[in-house]
């Protein structure tokens, strides 16, 4: 289910420092609620906080997402998972990232540190050779957020999985009037185009996602739709909190 949210792309970098809490265009810190429904059944429920940091003397923003299980849903099958990421505020490199996954049977912890004078990232498992310009899942949607898309035109970036590095392209498909918790809005439709991105739990995801960005800044990112597997799952806003 997370996935859905984090595997998102888009163009290029801007390098505009923080001032105050306003920070490219969105209003921080600022929190985002999802209902995640499964099959046309609330299955659980997501959020993502986006903040100020600092990290090792560098302006960041720290990242958070969270998605679980309804209280229902868990009897057959918990979901209780924790990503956060720390990025650098001008280029949006991830500098540390961590991970908490706890799907049904599978569990997985991880901290990835970044470093990009030896073009590397470290965990308890392996290192894994890195370019900058790489995103992560989290603040790959941040950057589709802040930059601009143009329709039919596809954007490729490498994103970092956690296990491996992929190439996935993004293009805007159309644009669309849809309910929001702010009222009506027109949003932008984005397919991202990935292939095994993830190979383990329910929430492995296939080349069918469909993005609903609001198109205004801070293009807030209001519905997503996707084929797992097994049946389908859509995520929808529910509140913004700032």
């Amino acid at each position: 289910m997370k996935n859905l949210f984090f595997l998102l792309i888009a163009g290029s970098l801007l390098s505009l420092p923080l001032q105050g809490d306003e920070w490219r265009g969105i209003s921080l810190p600022e929190e985002t609620h999802f209902n995640i429904s499964y099959l046309a059944i609330v299955a659980g429920y997501g959020s993502i906080r986006i903040e100020k940091t600092e990290f090792e003397g560098k302006e960041s923003i720290k990242i958070t997402g969270k998605v679980w299980s309804s209280k229902f849903f868990s009897k057959f099958y918990k979901l209780d998972d924790t990503v956060i990421s720390i990025i650098d505020a001008r280029t949006l490199n991830p500098l540390w990232h961590s991970v908490d996954y706890h799907e049904g049977r599978y569990r997985r912890k991880a901290i990835y540190i970044f470093d990009y004078e030896k073009h590397e990232c470290r965990t308890q498992e392996k290192t894994i050779k890195i370019k900058k310009g790489l995103l992560e899942p989290l603040g790959a949607l941040l950057y589709l957020r802040i930059n601009e898309m143009k329709k039919g035109t596809p954007v490729k970036k490498e994103i970092f999985d956690g296990l491996t590095v992929k190439e996935v392209t993004a293009v805007v498909i159309k644009e669309e009037m849809i309910k929001t918790p702010l009222g009506r809005k027109k949003a932008i439709i984005i397919k991202p185009a990935m292939k095994d991105f993830r190979k383990a739990g329910i929430t492995q995801v296939q080349e069918k996602i469909t993005l609903y960005l609001q198109k205004e800044l801070p293009r807030v990112p209001c519905l997503v739709k996707g084929k797992l597997l097994i049946g389908s799952l859509k995520a929808t806003l529910t509140e913004i909190k700032h």
